[in-house]
């Protein structure tokens, strides 16, 4: 009896607003473009609105309908045009590429033939890679997740980064509509998706009961391709990349870092390897299991964040990469210790609600050598931390044995 009373009450109170949202998630088929809307003002002010509409135009190709593209020539016109061969292998140029393609059409994969990505579809991958705008996806109103766990967004987060890489299924077999059970991670983003370009009414939330079939019927609906999982030479491309990542203290947009990409060495390949094998051991699985990946979430929570701020480097102002190019500190080690610390040193994060902000963006390390004169007294702990204390900055120590030796 309360019941009812209480179901009526709520049909009376949230009527208009429930039925709103259904009338939404039974007529939804523009999906992708409403993500693009909600999250365009995180790309910033005009400056960054001509500045993404130049970059387009200037490396796009022509169709026979004058429906202007980018493939991947483009976006390899596009990295050469700021980057070398020594700090750009063009097999890391082929996996960014994916990773830009996967970002285009999310929430739905689609194959690379062809390979086109209109203006719309460009512009929404960079909202989620340089903007990030991945790090919203499943939030309300761009402020709280929809499910009461912030963990499992982030998981999320970080399982989409390593299905970017990944080059897409040659069949449709593994369309995610087909499988009756389980919710795999395509589907699951698509519901994070609909609730958020959906209507945003407080009390009127859908359920994931109402959101999974509308799920399936747009992946049923549409020519989705499946990614399979990554290899272990995409991770080490990816990991490579972070490594080689160096910002600046300056910033365009909101808050990007300017930075570059220093060139690969021979030398940099042992830490790259240690990285990668933290994560699937000395396994050379292929393809890599997703859980196994997932171990990254722990052992690198900054993976996610500086992955973005690879993009932003990759799309800042074309005058920004010349300056921090001229700035750069000459290289006096072997590998890039600094670039390894900045992936792997604790996030430090706020609660809001059911979001995890992050407190701080910058994830520059500088490393300084110091030296400790001899003696028992000197080489305590203590006397170490109060040196340290008068520094508001943080601070990661490495102790070696040889400090000739390098890091």
């Amino acid at each position: 009896m309360f019941s009812s009373l209480l179901k009526y009450v709520n049909n009376i109170a949230l009527g208009a607003e429930n039925r709103s949202v259904s009338k939404y998630l039974d007529e939804a088929t523009c999906v992708s473009a409403d993500l693009g809307r909600v999250l365009s003002p995180q790309l910033g002010g005009w400056r960054e609105q001509e500045l993404l509409q130049a970059t387009f135009d200037k490396f796009c190709y022509e169709g026979s309908s004058q429906q202007k593209y980018w493939n991947d020539e483009s976006f390899r016109k596009h990295v050469r045009s700021r980057h070398s061969v020594g700090a750009m292998s063009d097999a890391a140029i082929q996996l960014l590429w994916l990773s830009f393609h996967f970002y285009a059409y999310h929430p739905f994969p689609r194959g690379l033939q062809p390979a086109n990505v209109d203006f719309d579809a460009f512009r929404r991958a960079v909202l989620l890679t340089v903007c990030q705008g991945d790090c919203l996806l499943g939030t309300r109103e761009l402020d709280w997740f929809w499910r009461n766990d912030a963990a499992f967004f982030r998981r999320a987060g970080f399982e989409r980064i390593f299905r970017s890489i990944a080059a897409p299924e040659t069949t449709t077999g593994t369309d995610p509509s087909k499988q009756q059970t389980g919710m795999t991670s395509s589907l699951s983003d698509t519901m994070d998706v609909l609730v958020m370009v959906g209507p945003q009414f407080m009390h009127a939330m859908p359920s994931p009961a109402k959101l999974e079939p509308v799920a399936r019927r747009l992946f049923a609906e549409r020519s989705v391709v499946g990614r399979r999982a990554a290899t272990r030479d995409e991770v080490s491309t990816l990991v490579s990349l972070l490594l080689r990542l160096r910002l600046e203290k300056e910033i365009w947009g909101f808050f990007y870092h300017l930075g570059d990409i220093l060139e690969a060495s021979p030398e940099d390949e042992g830490l790259t390897e240690a990285l990668v094998n933290s994560l699937v051991a000395d396994e050379s699985e292929q393809p890599i299991a997703s859980e196994r990946l997932l171990r990254a979430v722990d052992l690198m929570p900054n993976l996610r964040l500086r992955f973005h701020q690879l993009w932003a480097v990759l799309f800042q102002p074309l005058e920004a990469t010349d300056k921090a190019r001229s700035s750069q500190v000459p290289r006096t080690m072997s590998t890039h210790p600094d670039g390894a610390i900045s992936l792997f040193a604790p996030c430090i994060t706020i609660e809001n609600g059911n979001r995890q902000i992050k407190y701080e963006q910058d994830t520059r390390i500088t490393l300084e050598e110091v030296h400790i004169s001899p003696g028992p007294e000197d080489m305590a702990l203590s006397r170490l931390t109060q040196g340290l204390s008068h520094h508001s900055s943080a601070h990661v120590v490495l102790f070696t044995s040889d400090a000739s030796a390098g890091l």
